[in-house]
């Protein structure tokens, strides 16, 4: 009777493998990528906290012209907040808190900027019966095309401080045009 022997079975000796250079290459072309992905994802960050304060700004101004209908006048500016809270109607409505007066609820809750280090400013046109008023904010976003009012180029600034930097953006009355301070 004859054993059967079987033959272990061979690898060719190969050394084929990556050589250091190959993966430093790939190593510097991920971290490239990476790079790119990230600078991008914090420009669209800086881009959607801008559109919620362009909608914050709009939501502030319906409320505004909810109170106009009421009164016939917008709220006075008290420290750039809306003056036009409380069962009097005239008490600082602080930011982030419900603008109301004993009658109506203008807006649940006026947004809060504070939080990003900028500041939402209110003023009214007290002198001229409060018959204009304007919104301000810091837009991150340098290059936002709504920024460049006059086609100059550079974006605008507006005399009013909103915490960190001059505020860049505005909203206002439907009878003036954000240029003029009051």
């Amino acid at each position: 009777m004859q054993i059967l022997r079987l033959k272990p079975l061979a690898f060719p000796k190969n050394n084929a493998g990556f050589t250091l250079m190959e993966l430093l290459v790939v190593v510097a072309v991920l971290g490239l990528l990476m790079g790119l992905v990230a600078s991008n994802y914090l420009g669209y960050q800086a881009k959607a906290r801008d559109a919620r304060r362009k909608s914050d700004l709009a939501q502030i101004s319906r409320a505004l012209e909810l109170y106009y209908n009421d009164y016939s006048s917008y709220p006075d500016d008290s420290s750039s907040r809306i003056a036009g809270c409380g069962s009097s109607g005239t008490t600082a409505c602080p930011w982030g808190t419900t603008f109301q007066d004993a009658n109506t609820v203008y807006m649940d809750i006026i947004p809060d900027e504070r939080m990003e280090g900028f500041n939402y400013v209110y003023n009214s046109d007290a002198a001229g019966g409060n018959l204009r008023y304007q919104l301000f904010a810091h837009l991150e976003n340098e290059n936002d095309p709504v920024l460049d009012r006059d086609n100059d180029g550079d974006a605008d600034e507006y005399s009013s401080s909103c915490g960190d930097d001059n505020c860049n953006y505005a909203v206002t009355s439907p009878n003036t045009d954000g240029t003029a301070s009051f």
